[in-house]
């Protein structure tokens, strides 16, 4: 008989969590320290739903509760924080998605944004209501040599190639220089009308998983200049080109984005991670961003979003001021 608890990580034990994390091919967007970061800076409060089977754990999802008068709001890990994936890591063997998804207790003043993982989240596709996203992914376990000459496209390895030829150069950031990332990313995001990150947000992760090599900052350099940068985070089972950045006005045609998430990909690989992640392909929003994406790796793979709103929330949501 599976039973689901609500349960914050001080009572429970992260490092079992972790292994069982890493054991059910979990993300590192599932990790307790991740999520406790994300709650510091965005002012949630965090938990997991635990899955039982008698004594055993058998899956667990992450939850961000924000309140709003008497309304709460849960989070399994949503874009709102630049999180693409969160949900259910399971025990396949134990227990499905569907069983788990039927067992979460929403109360009657909730509403829960539900993020997959591209692993094993495929059962939504059976829900009445759902939306699809992708990504794309490469396979770690392949040679470098494969990698680049049959997974890469013939175009993106001739521009990685110009890059060098043309004199981009990169660099990997310590944490003494972060601050370095942390400039092209809110220049990047300024330039696109986004909102910027909690200050430190990414100078925490970057200090907490630097020296377990579970985060990357990669910085192009032309002309001595920092012009653009990618943090690459992860672990074990999947790397993710997670955030971009770039100065206002780049040089044309020097290709260092192409250079930059190669050497990311070569980075993760020497890491012994077991995929890289494109971390979202949107073909209809964002085609120029897809289109590079797609450069490096055509294995598009799902995950989804599903909105849980009880009836009882919905009243309540019209009602209030």
């Amino acid at each position: 008989m599976i039973k689901i608890k609500r349960l914050k990580v001080s009572n429970i034990n992260s490092e079992e969590l972790n292994l069982f994390i890493l054991k059910n091919k979990g993300l590192i967007f599932h990790e307790p320290e991740f999520n406790l970061i994300v709650s510091e800076f965005y002012n949630t409060y965090f938990f997991y739903w635990i899955a039982y089977d008698k004594k055993e754990i058998v899956g667990l999802c992450p939850g961000h509760l924000i309140k709003n008068k008497l309304l709460n709001q849960i989070h399994s890990n949503p874009t709102i924080f630049e999180i693409p994936y969160g949900g259910w890591v399971y025990n396949r063997s134990k227990v499905s998605l569907s069983v788990l998804l039927s067992k979460m207790d929403i109360k009657f003043n909730e509403s829960l944004s539900y993020w997959s993982s591209f692993e094993g989240s495929e059962e939504i596709s059976k829900k009445k209501y759902y939306m699809k996203n992708e990504t794309a992914i490469i396979n770690l376990k392949d040679s470098e040599d494969d990698i680049f000459k049959n997974v890469i496209s013939k175009n993106t390895r001739h521009n990685i190639r110009r890059s060098e030829k043309k004199g981009v150069s990169f660099k990997s950031l310590n944490i003494s220089d972060f601050e370095e990332f942390e400039g092209l990313s809110d220049s990047l995001k300024l330039s696109l009308d986004m909102d910027l990150p909690e200050k430190g947000f990414y100078k925490k992760l970057f200090d907490h998983y630097h020296n377990d090599n579970k985060i990357s900052a990669l910085v192009a350099i032309f002309n001595g200049k920092n012009i653009a940068g990618l943090l690459t985070i992860g672990n074990e089972n999947c790397m993710h080109a997670w955030i971009a950045g770039r100065v206002k006005e780049l040089p044309k045609n020097i290709y260092q984005n192409e250079l930059l998430w190669w050497e990311s990909i070569k980075w993760a690989k020497k890491r012994n991670s077991g995929k890289y992640d494109l971390c979202v392909i949107e073909k209809q929003r964002l085609p120029g961003i897809a289109q590079f994406k797609l450069g490096f790796s055509k294995n598009l793979i799902s995950f989804y979003h599903l909105p849980i709103r009880p009836i009882s929330y919905r009243v309540l949501n019209r009602i209030l001021p």
